[in-house]
């Protein structure tokens, strides 16, 4: 369904175009862009488009039905399907009230009572003209709501994962001074939740202590491209990895390559985490060299 204020704006951009349309008539056409005619079941659709036909004939047209039968009503449904199977079946009711109006011109008087599938194809003609600019401004209202409700099912999912985020981090940090610690490595944990964590202050680390654990991150960072040159399965690899190195051992600030900034950034987001759910920080004890380095 369609807001108020999109149908409103709806109305006022056919207004534009000198269109003057009722709520009713955007239901019509928009109905009709749910459920066009050629989506129909076949047996259904001919039944109901032969009911619409006899009741605008009957309404519209003047027919004589002495002169017209369902043979001639089949004729006419199987045209609408073949020109005009986008619209819906409430669409052709729809389309001869306007053309008996004047809204648009379409000539649909039955000669001698004969209704026909000129008189059909003259009315839907039209009335395909003053629809497509209606369904344009449907279209567009349409995708501002379907972007509105992506954005509220983003903000949904974010507020979740915040929230699923900040739970592992407190299960994390409970059991961080226990016999089995969900982290002994900081490098296993997820870069995300840094962000998220600082953002709704879950986590207060001082600048002070976030310039060093970030000097930390870029020696670790360093650590990782070493040992990449020299172990990664092939020697592209290792290649792109010594460069990168010499790249750090003399580069200039603007000439940081893009890798090493990457590799940086998720783990000083890792080393955060690690400040406070760091084990042996917990139990007041420090790691061998082999190990990760106390902070």
């Amino acid at each position: 369904m369609l807001s108020q204020e999109s149908k409103l704006n709806i109305q006022q951009a056919a207004k534009v175009q000198a269109i003057n349309i009722s709520e009713k008539q955007i239901e019509i056409v928009l109905s009709g862009m749910r459920l066009p005619i050629r989506q129909m079941d076949e047996k259904k659709q001919t039944e109901l488009l032969v009911q619409a036909l006899y009741y605008v004939a009957s309404v519209y047209c003047g027919v004589n039905w002495d002169n017209t039968n369902e043979i001639i009503l089949t004729a006419c449904a199987e045209e609408v399907t073949r020109n005009f199977g986008m619209l819906g079946i409430d669409e052709i009711r729809e389309a001869f009230s306007l053309a008996s109006m004047g809204t648009f011109e379409a000539e649909m008087t039955a000669w001698r009572g004969v209704f026909t599938v000129s008189i059909v194809l003259r009315v839907l003609n039209g009335y395909k003209a003053y629809r497509n600019k209606i369904q344009k401004a449907i279209l567009v209202e349409l995708e501002k709501e379907n972007e509105l409700e992506r954005i509220e099912i983003d903000k949904q999912k974010a507020e979740r994962v915040k929230k699923e985020i900040e739970q592992e981090f407190l299960n994390a940090k409970e059991q961080a001074g226990g016999l089995k610690p969900i982290y002994t490595n900081w490098k296993a944990i997820p870069h995300y939740w840094a962000k998220s964590l600082i953002e709704d202050g879950i986590i207060d680390i001082s600048p002070e202590r976030k310039k060093e654990i970030f000097k930390e991150a870029q020696k670790e960072s360093k650590i990782e491209l070493i040992e990449l040159s020299q172990q990664a399965p092939s020697e592209w690899k290792r290649g792109e990895a010594k460069a990168i190195v010499k790249a750090i051992d003399s580069m200039k600030a603007e000439n940081t390559p893009d890798e090493f900034i990457f590799r940086c950034n998720n783990n000083y987001s890792r080393l955060l985490i690690w400040e406070i759910i760091n084990p042996r920080k917990q139990n007041n004890f420090y790691e061998s060299e082999k190990d990760d380095k106390p902070f």
